[in-house]
């Protein structure tokens, strides 16, 4: 099993504050393996569609969970409280596709089973975060995904030669500033069950 990206930053830091300016967001980082596999693809789909965007580094990629806004006016404490209460099992996760989002973004997107796995977390995260008074609502559809690079070219969806694949065995909070290196302030090992519906 592949070792988890840790965004290249040091181990978690309980403590840290969040400087002005930074986001809050919850995150699930890929192994190694699958990181580097990430890029040679990202560098793939670069030739076959003469796209002009750099590919970001390793240790920026990222699958989004829940973006939480401005990290100093949530509170991180508040945060970590919510991701405590969040109780799921490891993800089989499975790139399978590449597209591209709004604003040139060139993004790796899940099979069925990841998304619908993915999906689920999403919710359990929501739903803490609401209880927590982070945020009021759930904002907008779920479509999880990598992002590798910004194009101005454009490219149209593409099957992956094959899957990139990884066990999800925790996810982080990280609080990132454009621009400028995030890191890491929480993670939380994904082991709990589902709990049935009634």
């Amino acid at each position: 099993m592949g070792q988890q990206l840790n965004f290249g930053f040091p181990a978690p830091i309980r403590a840290a504050e969040a400087a002005s300016g930074e986001i809050a967001c919850f995150d699930i980082v890929p192994s190694a393996d699958a990181g580097a596999r990430i890029l040679d693809c990202g560098a793939w789909l670069g030739r076959r569609w003469r796209l002009d965007g750099r590919l970001y580094p390793l240790g920026r990629l990222h699958l989004s969970l829940l973006g939480l806004g401005r990290a100093e006016a949530r509170g991180l404490e508040r945060m970590r409280a919510a991701a405590e209460a969040v109780r799921r099992p490891p993800i089989e996760i499975d790139l399978v596709k590449a597209m591209q989002f709004g604003g040139g973004a060139r993004v790796l997107g899940c099979g069925y089973g990841a998304r619908a796995a993915l999906s689920g977390l999403h919710d359990a995260l929501v739903e803490a975060a609401v209880e927590a008074g982070l945020i009021a609502e759930r904002r907008r559809d779920f479509e999880p995904h990598v992002t590798t690079a910004r194009d101005l070219a454009l490219m149209p969806e593409t099957m992956l030669p094959a899957p990139i694949c990884w066990r999800a065995e925790a996810f982080v909070l990280a609080v990132k500033q454009r621009g400028r290196p995030g890191r890491v302030v929480g993670r939380w090992p994904l082991r709990g069950e589902v709990k049935p519906s009634p």
